[in-house]
């Protein structure tokens, strides 16, 4: 079975602007097939009212992921409470439409008939599964008790292949996660980040990420979510902004290059 291009660098990140939740989302354009390079892809999709989705891996069956989110938030929206367990829901009757269609390729039987006749397969058919990660993240109503109005409250979620986890602060998938982490863990970042701090983090952790080798260098694209009525507002850092974070990153606040002569004293090796 073949599926189309992965996906390389995509993070989610909460934040705080005067006291109210924000979400900033950065990613590449980059997707990478093979020896194959492909630019130009958007790797934000807005699946209901006050939530959009960030994905990686394989793009064809994370965009039939997608659409099974988006038919089932039209039925019902997501609440606070339960978004967790709907999420992991929805993500294992699409898990097992595609080890279905394995089953039917492989042994040319549902998944259920090899799991009795054939468990020999099992291993054969889980690791035919395409590699899909997701970031739902957005803006949810909160109970409060009686009296007290509901809050809106940041979310995201990571889903993988290995569950759905609620995440708290800031997250990212695709290979370059790997080498973006440790700056955001280096510069202590945390959900109360201060909107402009985290803008420039998100963009520091992404050129560090850059290093993976298949994670697109420009353009790089940020969002700034803001939460209106039951849905969000979306803002752009445009070139310009790119530019300034750029400047602030190669001149004042990133990694800096050791010089070849750096010496260590040699009276301080014992």
């Amino acid at each position: 079975m073949r599926y189309a291009t992965a996906m390389t660098l995509c993070i989610a990140a909460q934040a705080q602007a005067g006291g109210k939740p924000r979400i900033v989302l950065c990613f590449d354009d980059l997707i990478v097939s093979g020896s194959l390079n492909y630019r130009g892809a958007f790797k934000c999709e807005y699946m209901a009212d006050g939530i959009a989705v960030l994905y990686a891996g394989i793009v064809s069956p994370a965009k039939e992921l997608i659409e099974d989110f988006k038919e089932r938030l039209e039925q019902r929206p997501l609440v606070y409470v339960n978004a967790r367990r709907r999420i992991t829901g929805v993500y294992a009757r699409w898990k097992r439409r595609i080890l279905n269609r394995a089953a039917g390729h492989y042994c040319g039987h549902s998944y259920d008939w090899v799991s009795k006749n054939r468990p020999d397969m099992i291993d054969v058919l889980e690791a035919s599964t395409p590699s899909v990660e997701l970031l739902i993240t957005g803006f949810l109503h909160n109970t409060n008790p009686p009296g007290l109005r509901p809050s809106v409250q940041s979310v995201i979620f990571h889903v993988d292949d290995h569950g759905v986890n609620a995440i708290d602060g800031v997250f990212g998938i695709g290979e370059g996660w790997a080498n973006a982490e440790p700056m955001l863990a280096f510069r202590q970042y945390t959900p109360m980040c201060d909107i402009d701090r985290a803008i420039y983090c998100v963009y520091e952790a992404k050129r560090m990420g850059e290093l993976s080798g298949n994670v697109g260098k420009e353009p790089t694209t940020i969002l700034v979510l803001e939460p209106i009525d039951g849905a969000f507002r979306q803002r752009i850092v445009p070139k310009a902004g790119i530019d300034f974070l750029k400047t602030q990153f190669d001149e004042q606040f990133g990694p800096r290059p050791l010089p070849q002569f750096f010496r260590f004293p040699p009276e301080h090796l014992l």
